[in-house]
């Protein structure tokens, strides 16, 4: 089992680093989604800095692993029925989804609006 107090010091620095180095290289990315045209060059560097979401996971993970060893009764605690329950909601999203959205239940496929997909999973 991984123990973060062995590790807290490399845990630190990569949080330190991958946070802010991620989040930036994602910002660049996102450029992409934004109507931000890319070319020449500039599409060589936003094509580039899709590499800065895995590093931005990293840190998440590095970030998460300090606070679960610090507060880890109390975080634990709140995130446990979720974590218990996941393979139940993700089994029962999809029945219901299905029965919802194809032909074998009420067959709403191509009749709603992404508002109205949205509203339904909420």
């Amino acid at each position: 089992m991984f123990d973060p107090n062995s590790h807290r010091r490399l845990l630190r620095s990569v949080a330190r680093w991958c946070l802010p180095v991620g989040a930036a290289l994602g910002l660049v990315y996102a450029t992409r989604f934004g109507g931000i045209r890319a070319e020449g060059a500039w599409l060589g560097i936003v094509s580039a800095a899709s590499v800065g979401l895995p590093i931005l996971a990293l840190g998440y993970i590095a970030g998460l692993a300090l606070q679960f060893e610090r507060r880890a009764n109390a975080l634990q605690a709140f995130l446990a029925p979720a974590g218990r329950m996941a393979l139940t909601n993700y089994l029962l999203s999809g029945m219901i989804g299905g029965w919802f959205f194809y032909g074998y239940g009420l067959g709403a496929m191509g009749r709603v609006n992404l508002a109205e997909v949205h509203l339904f999973a909420f």
